[in-house]
């Protein structure tokens, strides 16, 4: 029972995974592909890998989504400069408005979208 209610509780996003588990070995081609589809631009703010940290971010996190971990279409380009930047901000958003890692924001390709609109 508590087992069940601790893998609850991680998957609304208020605690980390109950049993992490390491990013395929094809993550890095997949993540390379991303940037590449992406022009090397954080796809909510449009600063480019030359200017800023970028990283791959998954929409849907794979933790919790592992068949959906490689699948290009998941998977978006956001900065991570030094204290988070779009990654974290707009792609670990919780449902209470803070910022942490183990949050996820299931609207994060519309919310980046409309950031860059707004630009």
């Amino acid at each position: 029972m508590l087992r069940w209610f601790g893998d609850i509780w991680n998957q609304a996003g208020f605690g980390k995974p109950a049993e992490p588990r390491p990013r395929s070995g094809r993550w890095p081609r997949v993540e390379q592909n991303a940037f590449i589809r992406d022009g090397f631009r954080c796809r909510a703010c449009g600063r480019h890998q030359s200017k800023v940290k970028i990283v791959g971010h998954h929409a849907r996190p794979y933790h919790l989504f592992p068949d959906e971990e490689l699948d290009l279409n998941n998977v978006l380009t956001m900065c991570q400069p030094m204290g988070g930047g779009c990654h974290l901000r707009l792609g670990h958003l919780g449902a209470d408005g803070s910022c942490r890692w183990v949050n996820w924001n299931p609207n994060v390709v519309a919310d980046a979208a409309k950031e860059l609109k707004s630009k």
